[in-house]
């Protein structure tokens, strides 16, 4: 594995775990689709699909950056949250080492108009992942001003042909 992105989902009615997001290293990805409102709580259907190379090849450039490797343990909002949030636990593997980042509620474009920009390397991170779920769930993926910016696309998310 080269990446694992955990999201835990918080509610006033409880808590969900469930992998948002892994990559192993043979070029496959998977995510688990969250079943809100399923009182029975069934098993999390997870989706694993094989990247095409530029697809595996984009999403571990944004891994090597070494500006990745500079990033804080923890990013939080800046603002109320009331009823519901959501927190990654990403863990980015290199040899030798784990990298572990936490972000509460990642949303880059409210933490720029809040005067605390995410730095440009957590933004194009959290997009990419935001990018490749939605590519395998086929969840709707809605970029802000900060995703377009830097991912440099005017696309709601990564052409199919990455996948």
């Amino acid at each position: 594995m080269v990446l694992e992105v955990m999201a835990t989902s918080s509610t006033m009615t409880g808590e969900d775990t469930y992998v948002f997001l892994r990559v192993f290293s043979d070029g496959t990805a998977e995510c688990q689709l969250l079943n809100r409102g399923d009182l029975e709580k069934k098993e999390t259907p997870t989706i694993k699909k094989a990247l095409s190379q530029d697809g595996f090849v984009r999403i571990k450039s944004v891994l090597s950056n070494s500006r990745l490797a500079k990033l804080k343990s923890r990013y939080e909002t800046r603002y109320a949250i009331v009823d519901t949030s959501t927190e990654w636990t990403i863990k980015v593997l290199r040899p030798g080492q784990t990298q572990v980042i936490q972000v509460l509620e990642f949303a880059p474009g409210l933490a720029r108009a809040m005067k605390h920009p995410y730095p440009d390397a957590l933004v194009k991170l959290g997009c990419s992942i935001e990018d490749l779920r939605a590519e395998l769930s086929g969840e709707p993926n809605f970029h802000d001003g900060e995703c377009k910016r830097i991912l440099g696309t005017k696309s709601r998310s990564w052409p199919q042909s990455a996948l």
